[in-house]
């Protein structure tokens, strides 16, 4: 199964101090409402999965790609559409640049394994 979500707005990392931070918290809820547009899977996926985003960023701030694999991993646990952030075992990330306020966000596939 593979799913693809094109979402717009900054991803805003997770934070290891402040779990999660007011920010993190309005990106998510934002982030799951543009969600909610697409078919989501009835029940969370529980097979291992491979993650590949894609971010564009409003600004050309050097970001910790890790903490935003965090961020994604973390919405879509939030969002039932995984059962544990630990099912995804590959991940590839990739910034477009130059930086766009207009067009930050970020594309999401998610592929079983």
């Amino acid at each position: 199964m593979t799913l693809i979500f094109i979402l717009k707005g900054q991803v805003v990392p997770c934070s290891m101090y402040r779990y999660p931070s007011p920010r993190f918290k309005r990106w998510r809820d934002d982030v799951g409402k543009q969600m909610l547009k697409y078919h989501l899977p009835k029940k969370p996926l529980i097979d291992l999965c491979r993650l590949t985003m894609v971010c564009t960023h409003e600004d050309a701030r050097a970001r910790d790609a890790d903490n935003l694999q965090k961020a994604v991993q973390h919405i879509l646990e939030h969002m039932h559409i995984i059962k544990n952030d630990k099912q995804i075992v590959q991940w590839e990330g990739q910034v477009n640049l130059p930086p766009c306020r207009k067009l930050a966000g970020v594309t999401i596939k998610l592929e079983t394994l």
